[in-house]
């Protein structure tokens, strides 16, 4: 019979268990940017976070188990918010695009740990370099939908998704290039570069 997981002070066991999952994943973020991926271990995640050993195996069965998680975690909101500011603007194609591409250059550029974790740390770790892919994949996959929708086409021309992930490869760069201080640009005028890049690529292939 699985023990009664009582509140503790009002609040209940797994509310408990997922904020100290949340200062986990905030801590691994840390521990990466101080030292890279290389310097992750539970004892020091752990220390960073104010946790126990026992609290990082409730969450996690080991470290590359953690990094996983952590990033599909991220990739996850990043591709959900891109998703959400296209489908709550108007029905103009820009306007839409404009809107995706800013949720997604801005949910990590606004955290660098979070955008260095996603873009660059990753390439060190085959795992999490395949999900860098994927990552890329997905957001190219969010912008032809959207473009169809948009044109009313129904069956997705073959090169859309070729051209799709070209643009999402070549915005994803310029975010690297942004969170690893190499570009001097503004938020803003990366953008509405990342914007022109996107609707190029796409205008090429429908019109």
């Amino acid at each position: 019979m699985t023990p009664e997981r009582r509140p503790w002070r009002g609040i209940p066991a797994d509310e408990r268990q997922a904020e100290r999952r949340r200062r986990l994943v905030e801590a691994t973020l840390d521990v990466v940017e101080a030292k890279g991926l290389a310097g992750i271990t539970v004892r020091g995640v752990c220390a960073s976070a104010g946790l126990t050993s026992r609290h990082f195996y409730e969450s996690f069965r080991d470290t590359n188990h953690l990094l996983i998680s952590v990033y599909e975690e991220l990739a996850e909101e990043g591709i959900t918010s891109a998703a959400e500011g296209i489908h709550t603007t108007g029905d103009d194609l820009r306007s839409q695009v404009r809107a995706g591409v800013q949720a997604g250059i801005t949910s990590m550029a606004n955290d660098v740990r979070r955008g260095r974790f996603l873009l660059v740390h990753a390439t060190a770790h085959p795992e999490l370099n395949r999900r860098r892919r994927q990552l890329i994949a997905d957001g190219a996959d969010l912008f032809a939908k959207t473009a169809m929708e948009a044109y009313g086409i129904s069956e997705e021309p073959p090169a859309l998704a070729a051209a799709t992930r070209y643009a999402v490869g070549g915005v994803i760069e310029l975010t690297t290039a942004y969170v690893e201080g190499d570009l001097t640009a503004s938020i803003s005028d990366l953008v509405e570069l990342a914007t022109d890049i996107t609707l190029g690529a796409i205008g090429t292939i429908v019109k």
